[in-house]
């Protein structure tokens, strides 16, 4: 039986990384349906878990940027030696990543050593002096990789990244663990926006095309979720007078997120990738609306959803302020109970994480 090891330097007890940790989850689901043994590495505030088996203990004191970089050095109860592969989430090159890329190789030369991207270029989600200090270092280390690593997992364009050529993966859900959502008839369309709130989320050109919305009917959104962008545009929605028509839900999880997605008529992608060079995209959140049972708005091109699909609506991809009549004619047009079972039953074909993960194993050859 194939062995893979998984690794997330990632602190799963955090609200804002539950998307991330859904992502872990999903890969091994994924794998495990595909009849491999897998392994996993992940943390929480007070310990390094190999599955569910503390394998290290945080000091308190230790939390922060010197635990992140050493992280790789606090793995050595994990023994290397039978897995066929191992993918490593990356957070940037450090000096303990590359120590244990070493190991790994020195110890069990077969594996094949994989680094998943979750997105690229990574360089500008790294602000301030701390950040371009740690960008530094990055692209200092990031030449020692290409020895090292067999493949990186990316869902862009480029055939290699640090000279290392590239399988084309992109994210995957688990169909199985979100529901549909309930069919009502109602006057009014309501869009749902999910995320960890960034700059090139883009969420600022939809606010302005509702700030310059006239119609006699109403159009409303619920922003749904956390991070550095947020304050920024509950400031936008303020200035433009849009309380009556936007809501900050904040984080939802459970029968709270279950009930506004029943609410929802059309799920908001990422509308800014454009603002980091990004040129594919492969949110979770695209295919969380769509496994839901909503159509989504589109800006970037996505890896697995072509944009003359029925179910996306594609806005330019640029700065221009979003045509909110647009996006209302368009859900008028819909049948409604047609859409979500076309939605529903695309992303359990194409975008489920056991078809993703059968696919790397086949490119793997393992």
């Amino acid at each position: 039986m194939t062995r893979i090891l998984i690794i997330y330097r990632v602190d799963k007890s955090k609200t804002e990384n539950i998307g991330v940790v859904k992502k872990l989850i999903g890969q091994v689901d994924g794998l495990k349906q595909s009849n491999c043994k897998v392994d996993y590495v992940i943390h929480d505030t007070k310990h390094i878990y190999l599955n569910n088996q503390p394998i290290y203990d945080i000091p308190s004191e230790k939390i922060g940027i010197s635990f992140k970089w050493n992280y790789f050095n606090h793995l050595k109860k994990v023994k290397v030696e039978s897995y066929d592969a191992c993918i490593i989430r990356y957070g940037l090159s450090s000096f303990s990543f590359i120590s244990f890329l070493k190991r790994f190789k020195l110890e069990n030369e077969k594996a094949q050593l994989l680094i998943d991207m979750p997105t690229y270029p990574y360089q500008q989600e790294h602000v301030g002096i701390i950040g371009r200090a740690k960008v530094f270092i990055d692209q200092t280390l990031s030449k020692k990789l290409e020895p090292l690593v067999d493949f990186v997992l990316h869902s862009g364009v480029e055939t290699s990244i640090f000279d290392v050529p590239t399988i084309k993966v992109s994210n995957g859900i688990n169909c199985e663990q979100l529901r549909a959502r309930t069919f009502s008839k109602r006057k009014n369309h309501k869009m749902i926006a999910v995320g960890k709130w960034r700059s090139w989320h883009g969420l600022d050109r939809l606010i302005k095309g509702l700030a310059t919305y006239e119609h006699d009917s109403d159009i409303t959104l619920d922003i749904v979720g956390d991070g550095p962008e947020l304050e920024r545009l509950y400031q936008l929605v303020k200035k433009n007078q849009l309380d009556d028509r936007v809501t900050f839900q904040g984080i939802c999880v459970g029968e709270k997120l279950d009930r506004l997605f029943d609410e929802a008529d059309i799920g908001v992608g990422t509308l800014g990738l454009f603002r980091k060079g990004v040129k594919v995209d492969s949110s979770l959140k695209n295919r969380e609306y769509i496994a839901r049972g909503l159509p989504i708005i589109l800006s970037s091109k996505d890896a697995d959803i072509k944009s003359d699909l029925s179910f996306v609506f594609k806005v330019p991809e640029d700065a221009s302020i979003i045509d909110i009549r647009m996006i209302e004619r368009y859900l008028d047009g819909l049948n409604v109970e047609t859409i979500i079972q076309k939605t529903r039953s695309f992303a359990e074909n194409h975008l489920s994480w056991r078809s993703k993960m059968k696919a790397l194993i086949k490119d793997l050859g393992i």
